[in-house]
């Protein structure tokens, strides 16, 4: 880097995602265009750019884990409530996923379902504010891996 984005507190947060394993979140065909979390785009802003990482990313990381759940569909279907990262752990707020993985696809492509609230921490959220956000993924959960985020979705749509 030799340009504004060298000072920018946004790309030096996705550099240490790097440092953490992840890779960039995408959308289909259009590198780093997920902008629901912080490794798709970064920006120059030195201020008030909260943004945190996407479902796929969380899951990587082991964030959440206690209000996280794997389904394999061909098993078992899942019914409850998603609740925003920012909300994790708060009280009222304990019996609902932040990150609901669809596993068991034939072709090795996981799904990451989760709130994406904007509020706190995660509050410049751009892509997906206040939605449901699907990020695709495939191999290992754990692992480096490009994510790519599929859809937004409103609260009750299918």
């Amino acid at each position: 880097f030799n340009n504004g984005y060298c000072s920018s507190v946004s790309t030096q947060m996705h550099e240490i995602g790097h440092n953490l394993g992840l890779s960039h979140s995408n959308e289909p065909f259009q590198a780093y265009a997920d902008s629901s979390g912080r490794m798709g785009w970064s920006n120059t802003k030195d201020e008030g750019h909260l943004v945190c990482f996407n479902n796929a990313k969380n899951w990587q990381l082991g964030w959440y884990r206690d209000q996280s759940v794997t389904v394999n569909p061909y098993f078992k279907s899942w019914s409850g409530k998603l609740v925003g990262m920012v909300d994790y752990g708060i009280e009222g707020h304990k019996d609902k996923e932040v990150v609901v993985r669809i596993h068991g696809s034939t072709d090795g492509v996981d799904y990451y379902f989760g709130l994406n609230r904007a509020k706190g921490m995660h509050q410049s959220t751009s892509k997906g504010r206040n939605r449901i956000t699907v990020q695709s993924k495939s191999g290992d959960p754990y692992k480096p891996g490009e994510s790519s985020l599929i859809a937004t979705l409103r609260s009750g749509q299918k």
